[in-house]
């Protein structure tokens, strides 16, 4: 019988799970120099997971509990070739219903229509929009990007997804149109009532909305970042905002986290600033031990991976 595996907690989740909270692991505080893996959970910084990996020399395989893998150090982990994986799917419902919630809001200025209810104002709000047969462009049809078109397309959108590489076949995949960033995917801007960013910060898709593409926007347009705040040029935004052709953006990431105080992007009455919490659910701390379950149990019996991350790609 296979002993117990050895995996690298931090001080939190040991606190919080015990030694033996899953069958065939034992659970030890990282750095250790006798653990196989090594567990990151939502809460622990990347300093401690750093750091653990570096003086855990017997590690051959990290997990993050995070979606994301950008503020990770990909390359030290290619370097040591140490297998990485993550929460892939696990986020996929509650962001994918955070966007559609933005998406309605703005489609019906349901903030304003807060905002003048807090001020007992009896005012019928302006510059609202018929989703029906209005175009999303989703940058990054992922998991997450199917889920918000199938949804999308249900309310009776025209869905276009900007995926890495094209792949045939991929146009039933609640999607009508599927475009690789290869391609000139830019040319369904002008045509866009929404665009939504979904996808992982990368070498690729850094700065990747900029000026330019924020001036080709259908005129009232509405840019959706849940992705990574990167992949946005925050200051373009701001210009465009100023100079009203954006209709607004909803926002849950940003390049500095917290959003300092002082940043452009407070203060507009059309711009939902959300702290990072679109993938937060009563349901995910619990989807995430699931999943980390399942794949340490594929891992004991020498099965790959199922979430497996490139640290080349970056995803």
């Amino acid at each position: 019988m296979r002993t117990a595996t050895g995996v690298g907690v931090s001080a939190q989740t040991l606190r919080l799970l015990g030694e033996r909270a899953i069958p065939g692991v034992r659970l030890t505080e990282a750095p250790s120099a006798d653990i196989e893996v090594l567990w990151r959970r939502q809460y622990d910084r990347t300093r401690w997971f750093t750091d653990a990996l570096a003086a855990s020399p017997s590690v051959r395989w990290a997990h993050t509990d995070t979606a994301g893998v950008d503020r990770l150090p990909l390359n030290e982990l290619h370097r040591c070739g140490v297998q990485l994986s993550n929460a892939r799917g696990v986020y996929t419902e509650p962001v994918s219903q955070w966007i559609i919630a933005a998406v309605l809001l703005a489609a019906k200025r349901l903030d304003e229509t807060v905002r003048h209810g807090d001020r007992r104002t009896w005012q019928e709000v302006t510059g609202t929009i018929d989703l029906a047969g209005t175009t999303m462009l989703l940058i990054g049809f992922g998991a997450i990007g199917k889920a918000v078109g199938r949804i999308a397309g249900a309310l009776g959108m025209r869905v276009v997804g900007v995926v890495r590489q094209p792949r045939p076949g991929r146009e039933g995949e609640n999607a009508d149109v599927i475009v690789s960033v290869s391609e000139d995917w830019r040319v369904f801007l002008p045509e866009t009532s929404f665009l939504v960013v979904t996808a992982p910060l990368t070498a690729e898709t850094v700065g990747m909305i900029g000026a330019a593409e924020l001036a080709r926007l259908r005129f009232g347009s509405w840019l959706i970042n849940a992705g990574r705040g990167g992949i946005v040029d925050e200051p373009a935004l701001c210009d465009a905002l100023d100079q009203g052709s954006l209709g607004g953006a909803a926002l849950d990431v940003f390049a500095t986290e917290p959003l300092p105080p002082g940043h452009p992007l407070w203060g507009r009455s059309n711009v939902l600033i959300s702290p990072h919490v679109a993938s937060r659910s009563p349901r995910t701390d619990r989807l995430a031990l699931e999943h980390f379950g399942r794949e340490i149990q594929r891992y004991r019996a020498n099965l790959p991976l199922v979430s497996l991350v490139d640290p080349i790609i970056g995803y």
